[in-house]
């Protein structure tokens, strides 16, 4: 009997008719799952309305009132069935700018996943010492300077040096400069800004004895100076310049980890060239 109802059953199973009704039922139920996914629906989640909330409350210095708070809904609405009917007629497709959006999405998410893990002490330490040459601080120079504005003026050079090193008139001799007669620590960047890089070479090579030396020329004219200070290019304490140790390491471990997920696509994907 048992073995009567089992060839029965199987032959059952064998008929056309059933395997088509079987495969239509689950061709129904496929289309049921996927028309509980309206296309038509905007379904708002509670953290994109308190998302909203906090935009609107970093921005405003306070929390939006119900017609605002409506009306910050309604425009992400509007946003959402914007790109959905943008995308129901393909014009996402072949469009450079959302081509490079996405791929800037893409690599925000692949360098970020790098710096989860905040870097330890040791990993920054190594990283500055092995870097020693990017922290360092530059020379600095404090010097003070009297202006004329060309070679031409009948002056006695010499003599302006002499009344300059006895003190006498000091603030008398020369003409007012746009950035001031005296500088403190400056660096050799800044000297270069104000006097052009000529006059910074030939500052940086008088003695910082506080004797006032020159003429020495600059893109504006002529100057006689006197160097109080030099303070040469010296290292960087690690804890001074940690926060921009921290910067770099995680810029570096970005960019490692996007060449590394380059490195591993190029692995999966085929290139088929014309």
């Amino acid at each position: 009997m048992a073995l009567r109802l089992s060839k029965s059953f199987t032959r059952f199973i064998r008929e056309p008719l059933l395997i088509c009704l079987v495969i239509g039922l689950l061709l129904f139920l496929l289309d049921q799952l996927l028309d509980s996914r309206d296309p038509k629906t905007i379904e708002l989640t509670k953290s994109e309305v308190e998302q909203l909330v906090a935009q609107w409350l970093d921005q405003m210095g306070r929390e939006p009132l119900p017609e605002e708070l409506a009306g910050l809904v309604n425009e992400l609405a509007q946003q959402s069935m914007l790109v959905r009917e943008a995308q129901r007629l393909g014009l996402s497709e072949d469009d450079v700018i959302i081509d490079r959006r996405l791929i800037q999405k893409l690599r925000f998410l692949v360098e970020d996943s790098a710096v989860v893990a905040p870097a330890s002490m040791t990993d920054l330490e190594s990283y500055f010492n092995a870097n020693l040459s990017r922290y360092e601080q530059g020379v600095t120079i404090s010097f003070t300077h009297r202006f004329w504005d060309s070679f031409d003026e009948e002056i006695d050079w010499k003599q302006a040096l002499t009344r300059l090193n006895s003190r006498e008139e000091d603030d008398q001799l020369g003409k007012p400069f746009m950035s001031g007669k005296d500088f403190k620590d400056a660096t050799l960047q800044r000297v270069s800004n104000d006097f052009g890089d000529a006059f910074a070479s030939a500052v940086l090579q008088l003695e910082a004895n506080g004797e006032w030396k020159g003429p020495i020329t600059s893109r504006y004219g002529v100057h006689l100076v006197r160097v109080d200070n030099v303070t040469p290019t010296r290292r960087s304490d690690f804890e001074s310049v940690l926060n921009q140790v921290r910067s770099d390491y995680d810029l570096e471990r970005r960019d490692e980890a996007f060449k590394s997920y380059l490195t591993q696509l190029r692995d999966e994907y085929t290139i088929v060239l014309p």
